[in-house]
């Protein structure tokens, strides 16, 4: 699981959209690539197949930052943030580079 290799601690959450013709859930994100230089670069974290999304956090100034994901189970996951935390239920997740398509 993608979770297990990939840190994603200190990643800004800038948007999320719901794709739900082909049930996937996109993290627009501020990746950091290089945490010595203070370097982030964009990127998208997406979910398939997602069975469910609930998000328990508190009205917040900016845009919430990934503290840590829990891996609750092989297809589900808890996002801490600074602002409360995410449950996703899914199949299959994957970190691609954000284009400007």
């Amino acid at each position: 699981m993608i979770f297990e290799e990939v840190s994603f601690h200190d990643s800004e959450i800038l948007e999320v959209r719901e794709n739900s013709g082909d049930q996937s859930l996109d993290f627009f994100i501020e990746f950091p690539v290089n945490w010595r230089d203070n370097k982030f670069e964009p990127r998208i974290l997406r979910f398939t197949d997602v069975i469910s999304y609930s998000k328990n956090e508190i009205p917040f100034t900016g845009n919430p930052t990934i503290l840590e994901i829990k891996i609750i189970s092989s297809s589900k996951i808890e996002m801490v943030t600074n602002a409360g935390s995410r449950i996703i239920e899914f199949s299959s997740a994957k970190l691609m580079i954000a284009n400007n398509n």
